[in-house]
């Protein structure tokens, strides 16, 4: 569950509990970034199953010239670049 506050609510509170809200804030925040990776990942593991091959493979083979670039492999290149910066 994503957690809102505002900054001015958050500066209201006493010490111990700024310090449970911005637990809390941190951890929703983790949470849905779990949650994006594993959706992220899934999707990636529909084309490699559509496809039979891994990323790994499709990236060599686009850089190789040997795979074009179809709206679908666009979609794949697009999921495996987002879940790369979802990464960082």
């Amino acid at each position: 569950m994503l957690m809102h506050m505002k900054t001015s609510e958050l500066a209201a509170l006493p010490g111990q509990d700024r310090l449970a809200a911005l637990d809390a804030i941190i951890e929703s925040a983790e949470t849905m970034n779990g949650q994006s990776t594993k959706f992220l990942k899934e999707k990636i593991q529909e084309f490699e199953l559509r496809y039979e091959m891994s990323s790994a493979q499709l990236l060599e083979a686009f850089a190789k010239g040997t795979v074009r670039e179809t709206a679908e492999i666009a979609q794949w290149l697009f999921w495996i670049d987002t879940l790369e910066a979802n990464a960082r």
